[in-house]
């Protein structure tokens, strides 16, 4: 964990991280995301883990039955980033997402960009410490295939679709929205939308 926080989320990285907010990738995460939550009223609680720069601040703030957020992230330069964006609703959690499962309940949680971060059985770690305390839904990414974990790039996991359709349904919960955004990287990188 602190060497992938050294190596990219720390200093310039931190810094300029919503850069990368004009790319198609981004853009087609934060409209489904944004989507579900402007459309979801029955949601009044989120977990944004990782919490990165706050990048959904806008939609939460904007979003009246959203009362309150807790955001969980272990690098304290993204998480001084994230403090830049005023908000009312926020609560930071310095946390590693990898060994401490959430404790309050949430009922969205958003896991964008970190699963694929990790090797398998770390990765599983982050979605089963997220989802124990998630109450209603989850928005998370995953880069994934049918063949056996890969790494690319050096830092890009791309896993094993079914592994992660059996954590989730272990969880208790179930996909009812999966779409495909176009990459040039080797699987295909999916917005999954969860529910219990």
């Amino acid at each position: 964990m602190d060497k992938l926080i050294n190596t990219h989320y720390t200093g310039s990285n931190a810094a300029n991280y919503n850069s990368r907010s004009s790319n198609k990738k981004w853009i087609f995460e934060q409209n489904i995301v944004e989507d579900f939550i402007m459309n979801n009223t029955d949601v009044e609680s989120v977990i944004d883990a990782p919490l990165g720069t706050n990048r959904f601040n806008a939609v939460l703030q904007r979003a009246s039955h959203i009362k309150v957020v807790d955001g969980y992230e272990y690098s304290d330069d993204m998480i001084n980033e994230a403090l830049k964006e005023i908000s009312s609703k926020l609560n930071v959690h310095k946390w590693n997402l990898v060994t401490d499962p959430i404790e309050k309940k949430g009922d969205l949680s958003l896991i964008i960009r970190m699963l694929n971060l990790f090797p398998e059985k770390e990765a599983l770690s982050i979605l089963e410490n997220i989802l124990v305390a998630t109450e209603k839904y989850c928005i998370l990414t995953l880069r994934c295939w049918d063949k056996k974990p890969s790494l690319e790039q050096n830092k890009i996991h791309v896993q094993n679709e079914a592994v992660f359709i059996k954590a989730i349904e272990a969880a208790g919960f179930k996909v009812i929205d999966s779409r495909i955004a176009d990459t040039k990287v080797v699987g295909d990188y999916k917005v999954m939308t969860l529910a219990k």
